[in-house]
């Protein structure tokens, strides 16, 4: 088993590794904060199968190298919070994921608050979801070195419910 629980990553500066942090399999209720993460090969933060876990006021920048940048990356995780990171994504040239949302069983993940920063208008930092569901975006903002900056999903009176769920008041 390789889980870790309980734990907090917090005020790290990590440069050119293959992955600066990853959280594996039923790595849960972890929180990842105020790290600096530049120039890893792979992805800046990573969490595979993990879940409730928090990620947040992280600096993440040129992680993945010059054709798929990943700066945040969640791969079947479920119930986790990425909010206020600054993801920079100047060194890209093909896929610019500044955050990544990958497989059907992500589900519920939160993201909010996050700077996107692009190579260029023509290589923005996206952020990407490959068959994710119920993610719910609030207020992400990216800044594209030639149009200036503008929000890319602005969602922060979106409620997403299920037909089963009642809502009321």
């Amino acid at each position: 088993n390789n889980s870790s629980n309980y734990n907090e990553i917090s005020s790290n500066t990590i440069n050119a590794n293959a992955v600066a942090i990853y959280l594996f399999t039923a790595s849960n209720h972890n929180t990842i904060t105020g790290n600096t993460v530049n120039a890893n090969t792979t992805e800046g933060i990573s969490l595979s199968s993990s879940h409730y876990n928090l990620i947040s006021s992280n600096k993440v920048m040129d992680s993945g190298g010059a054709n798929n940048n990943d700066g945040i990356h969640i791969y079947q995780g479920t119930d986790n919070i990425v909010i206020g990171n600054s993801i920079d994504d100047s060194g890209c040239n093909t896929t610019c994921r500044a955050i990544y949302i990958e497989h059907s069983n992500s589900i519920r993940n939160y993201i909010s608050s996050s700077r996107l920063t692009g190579a260029s208008a023509a290589l923005p930092a996206t952020i990407t979801e490959l068959a994710a569901t119920d993610t719910i975006y609030s207020n992400q903002l990216t800044n594209s070195h030639a149009s200036g900056s503008r929000v890319i999903r602005d969602t922060s009176t979106l409620i997403v419910a299920k037909a089963t769920n009642v809502l009321t008041g």
